[in-house]
C-alpha cells in the first residue's frame, strides 16, 4: 500500500524533527535578535523608553548612541541549545537597563576619586585624590525593557516552526 507508505514516513520524519529541535530554535533566535535590535532602534516598543539624561543633553538616543556596536545592542548574541531558543545580552548592566534601578538599591561601594581641579566663585582649587562612599546606582535608572519579542513577531516564529516541522523535499 503506497499511501500507507507515505503517511508512515511522514511520521517518521515529523519523529526525527522534534527528536531534534535545533535547527527551528536557531532561527528563532536569529528572528528573537532581531525583534530586540528594532525596540533598540525604535527606542522601546511598544512603549517608547524614557530619554537618557545624555540623550537629551546630546540629542542622542537612549541605550543605542554612547556604546554603539559595542555597547549593549552590540553584545546580543543566541545561546545555542538543542532544547530551546536562547538569546542574552553580554554586558553586567543588562538586566539593570531593562529591569530599572532605584539609587542605592544595590548598597554602597567605595570610590576612588582622582586628583583633580575644582572652581568656586572665579578661584580654582586643587582636590587630593581620595576615596568616597557612593550609592549603586548612584541615581534612579527607569525600566527600559528591550529584551523581549512583540505581538507582532508571533506569526513569523510560527512560520518559522511550521516550516521545520512540515515542510518536505523528495530527499527525505
Amino acid at each position: 500500500m503506497p499511501e500507507n507508505d507515505s503517511v508512515e514516513r511522514v511520521f517518521t520524519i515529523l519523529a526525527e524533527r522534534m527528536r531534534d529541535p535545533s535547527p527551528v530554535f536557531e532561527e528563532l533566535g536569529e528572528i528573537m535578535i532581531e525583534s530586540i535590535q528594532t525596540n533598540f532602534e525604535q527606542g522601546g516598543r511598544p512603549q517608547q523608553w524614557k530619554a537618557s539624561k545624555r540623550a537629551e543633553t546630546t540629542g542622542g538616543r537612549t541605550l543605542i548612541d554612547k556604546g554603539g556596536s559595542g555597547g549593549l545592542l552590540g553584545s546580543l548574541h543566541r545561546n545555542p541549545d538543542p532544547n530551546k531558543a536562547i538569546v542574552a545580552a553580554g554586558k553586567v548592566y543588562a538586566a539593570m537597563m531593562h529591569f530599572g534601578a532605584t539609587k542605592g538599591q544595590f548598597g554602597t561601594i567605595m570610590a576612588q576619586i582622582p586628583q583633580h581641579s575644582r572652581t568656586r566663585n572665579g578661584k580654582t582649587y586643587t582636590v587630593s585624590s581620595h576615596q568616597r562612599q557612593t550609592k549603586v546606582p548612584w541615581g534612579n535608572i527607569p525600566a527600559r525593557p528591550f529584551m523581549m519579542f512583540q505581538d507582532e513577531d508571533v506569526p513569523e516564529i510560527l512560520n518559522a516552526m511550521t516550516r521545520y516541522l512540515f515542510t518536505f523535499s523528495g530527499n527525505e
